[in-house]
């Protein structure tokens, strides 16, 4: 088995620094593993295939990944967060704060349509006026928004660094990660669209119910009951979070592995529990809604049929579209994970 140590840690490193400058680092601690295996060998072994043991000690000499990344990183910011607190706390920013924006964005526009009065008039400076306010507002909700994200993440880890929180790897060279392989990987960007999808899925449900509605004789009947939505917020957030969370997991681990399917497994039980309990709810469906979607559909089914069978169990065909989503979820990551170990 080929031995690839050495690509780990140089991997384990540079995954922490900048794009730009990943690839010169690599080349020069590439040079510096093999000039230390031929100074502790004396030049006696071929350094195309050095022995595991040799990559052991020189790795271990280098120190922890995290702490060698620091020394291609500037030292001024070392005050309130520093060393591999710093690095997570960048790598979590880079994170958060863009998904921060296009949810608050997206919010932001929503509310602007569904509470506000109409933007614009027949005058000019009126329309001007009205659209500059609301522009002003949008752009300040999102940089309150963003300002308190990052507050609350730079708190975070300098409460991290002032405990002085073990955040660091083991010094044993063969605990490194694994490189991703191909069939592991796992794109940042699915993640991120499906914790961006989450968060405006869970603030239309809870703040602009009135979103799923359908037109019926001219008047839009709301789906949902938004007093029995309000009952709901608990299981809702919990929900979400979880979610959330399986994506963060996924950015954090980079690959499919045993520990992200274990992580999957635990928030589905959860997850489950929570779209039991809302959908179990008798007055979460508005019955008006199920009325007309019944008028509707008389002309195209069975309509006696249709609505005894189908729309009048509009509950548990939600939970079960519910339950079998996050099924597909769950086993397509449990899956993956036991095919990329194998």
């Amino acid at each position: 088995m080929e031995n690839n140590l050495k690509e780990r840690y140089i991997y384990a490193v540079t995954r922490y620094l900048p794009v730009n400058k990943r690839d010169d680092v690599e080349e020069e601690l590439s040079n510096i593993i093999t000039q230390k295996l031929a100074e502790n060998s004396g030049g006696a072994q071929d350094f195309t295939s050095p022995s595991e043991q040799g990559l052991k000690a020189v790795l271990t000499e280098l120190g922890p990944p995290e702490e060698r990344a620091l020394t291609y990183i500037d030292d001024e910011r070392k005050s309130l967060i520093s060393g591999v607190y710093f690095l997570m706390y960048k790598r979590t920013l880079l994170i958060v704060l863009p998904i921060v924006a296009a949810v608050l964005l997206g919010v932001g526009i929503m509310g602007i349509i569904f509470d506000s009065a109409p933007m614009f008039s027949f005058n000019l400076f009126t329309a001007t006026t009205g659209f500059t306010a609301t522009t002003a507002r949008l752009l300040a909700s999102i940089f309150g928004g963003l300002f308190n994200a990052f507050a609350i993440i730079t708190i975070i880890f300098a409460v991290l660094n002032h405990m002085k929180v073990n955040l660091r790897s083991k010094t044993d060279p063969t605990d490194l990660p694994e490189m991703p392989e191909l069939r592991k990987r796992i794109s940042t960007i699915g993640p991120i669209i499906s914790i961006i999808v989450s968060i405006a899925l869970t603030v239309i449900f809870l703040r602009f119910p009135q979103l799923f509605s359908l037109r019926f004789e001219g008047e839009w009947i709301p789906a949902f009951n938004a007093d029995t939505i309000r009952t709901l917020i608990l299981p809702v957030l919990i929900w979400t979070a979880l979610e959330i969370g399986v994506e963060i997991a996924k950015l954090v681990e980079r690959q499919y592995t045993v520990r992200l399917a274990v992580a999957s497994v635990l928030a589905f039980a959860i997850c489950a529990i929570c779209v039991i309990v809302i959908f179990t709810n008798t007055d979460l469906v508005n019955p008006d809604f199920v009325y007309s979607v019944n008028n509707i559909t008389s002309e195209i089914a069975p309509a006696e049929w249709f609505f005894e069978n189908v729309l009048a169990r509009p509950n548990m065909i939600l939970l079960a579209a519910m339950m079998v989503g996050l099924l597909i979820e769950t086993a397509e990551v449990v899956i993956m994970a036991f095919w990329a170990k194998r």
